[in-house]
């Protein structure tokens, strides 16, 4: 097994002399051509896709030592690697495999995107039990091919959430007390959150926030709304979870959201629609956007967001 903890190198730091240890001169520049003879050659790389829109943007970083290898030939290499005529490279179609790892601490690690440098597009994701994604490619006669594969380290019940339930017992009555009651209280009272009638909801004490917390229905989806963002809310200001993480939005259905957001996004994303509209009855237009809503932040505090969760604030490790 070769263990590799995750290096991230700033895109700004890599220079021709750190090109394998950072993985390669800005993913896709000449100061990365190695010299064989003029042949074919297929440069891998691998980066960090923070923002899940499948392309290395400034300031994303590249992962060293991922292990890579190609269709044509058993030999296998870690990134920044690069494959020439002697690792059975020629011109035609290619497919570029990156492994799936042995090993991994802190989260679960996801394919975003595999596309070549220059010709941007989104690909579908192709794995199975032994590559994390694949990429069929065109190799020609002679010059540089460059690959980039995009991952992320999605946390999953590392995020830290905690549910309406544990905000309403006499444990998240204590966190709320360590964190400073007053100021949580004026901050809750500051959301918009309604009451099931629509009404404001502006919590002076845990017993005025444990009875509303303890509730819901659906009648009102503004009602529901207002008790997961209320937790996710707490979960941020007198827990653990970090405003600045990544959610992953995929498949919410949220207007206008595709991809991942931080959780002080969606944080804000909630208040508006409830400042806007807090009574959403059968029928009402915005009942569907404040249920998609609700149900991001309702997985968020269950720890259970699609796609495996939050992106933790420090990096996962993988092992090959």
């Amino acid at each position: 097994m070769r263990g590799v903890s995750f290096l991230r190198c700033s895109l700004a730091a890599v220079s021709a002399a750190a090109l394998v240890a950072c993985g390669g001169g800005g993913g896709g520049d000449a100061a990365g051509l190695k010299e064989f003879g003029g042949g074919p050659q297929v440069d891998v790389y691998k980066f960090y896709d923070a923002n899940r829109n499948g392309r290395l943007d400034a300031g994303e970083e590249f992962i060293d030592g991922w292990k890579v290898d190609t269709s044509a030939s058993a030999t296998t290499k870690f990134t920044h690697a690069w494959f020439v005529n002697d690792d059975g490279v020629t011109a035609g179609a290619l497919t570029v495999r990156e492994f799936r790892p042995g090993g991994a601490t802190g989260g679960t690690w996801v394919a975003t995107n595999a596309y070549v440098a220059g010709d941007f597009k989104i690909n579908p994701v192709s794995s199975d039990g032994t590559y994390l994604n694949k990429l069929t490619i065109e190799v020609p006669t002679a010059g540089r091919v460059d690959v980039k594969f995009g991952n992320v380290c999605m946390g999953g019940t590392s995020a830290g959430g905690r549910t309406p339930g544990y905000w309403s017992n006499r444990n998240g009555a204590a966190s709320i007390e360590a964190a400073g009651s007053v100021d949580i209280y004026a901050g809750l009272s500051a959301l918009h959150l309604v009451q099931a009638n629509g009404s404001a909801f502006d919590p002076a004490d845990h017993d005025q926030l444990s009875a509303w917390l303890r509730g819901g229905n659906a009648q009102n989806m503004a009602h529901q709304l207002s008790r997961q963002l209320a937790a996710a809310w707490l979960n941020v200001h007198a827990g653990d979870v970090v405003g600045g993480a990544l959610v992953d939005a995929t498949g919410y259905g949220i207007p206008g959201v595709t991809g991942s957001i931080t959780v002080n996004q969606l944080l804000a994303l909630a208040e508006a629609a409830l400042a806007a509209a807090p009574v959403t009855t059968s029928g009402h237009p915005q009942r569907a956007a404040q249920e998609a809503l609700k149900n991001l932040l309702d997985d968020l505090n269950n720890n259970g967001v699609s796609g495996g969760g939050v992106l933790p604030a420090s990096a996962c490790t993988f092992s090959f």
